[in-house]
């Protein structure tokens, strides 16, 4: 019983087995905290920037109504190419059109266009006559060839690209 009284503290007395880990937890705490919050706004920044960058088109429609009349088109030559593993039997032919952001960045197009013509080329040549045929994979080079122009300008010119002309023969 005297070892029970011993290690029981007397009121007002701080307890001797809570205060021997509360530094630690203090600092964690104090820390944990500002982390917590810190974590949170940067997460909450990226996920405004991802959801800007996806819906930009359609939040300045809703607030300005419409799209700046800056934008033009610009056709492009026709360009055939022999599909991979194709032997040379078999070619490709695909006529496309550009639309631009901006009109200003048609002359940064044309001093570009041997080299963007021949990154195209590689794209469409690189694919097998499946992957051509099939509509998704068409899609994904569609994607490719606005990122290559994209890359070649050093600027995000490129808004769509379409297929005027695709003929598999």
């Amino acid at each position: 019983m005297a070892e029970n009284e011993l290690n029981t503290p007397k009121p007002g007395e701080p307890d001797a087995s809570a205060s021997s880990g509360s530094g630690k937890s203090s600092k964690f705490l104090a820390f944990g905290k500002y982390f917590l919050l810190l974590a949170a706004v940067v997460f909450q920044i990226g996920a405004a920037y991802t959801l800007v960058d996806e819906n930009y088109e359609r939040i300045y429609v809703s607030v300005f109504g419409g799209l700046p009349d800056f934008s033009a088109e610009y056709p492009m030559e026709d360009i055939v190419v022999n599909p991979a593993r194709s032997n040379g039997q078999r070619f490709l032919v695909i006529g496309m059109s550009l639309e631009l952001y901006h009109h200003d960045h048609i002359p940064l197009l044309e001093r570009n266009l041997t080299n963007i013509k021949e990154n195209l080329m590689r794209i469409a040549a690189s694919r097998s006559v499946n992957e051509l045929v099939a509509f998704e994979e068409r899609e994904v080079m569609r994607e490719e060839m606005i990122n290559e122009i994209n890359e070649i300008t050093g600027v995000s010119s490129v808004r769509n690209l379409y297929f005027t002309r695709y003929i598999m023969q």
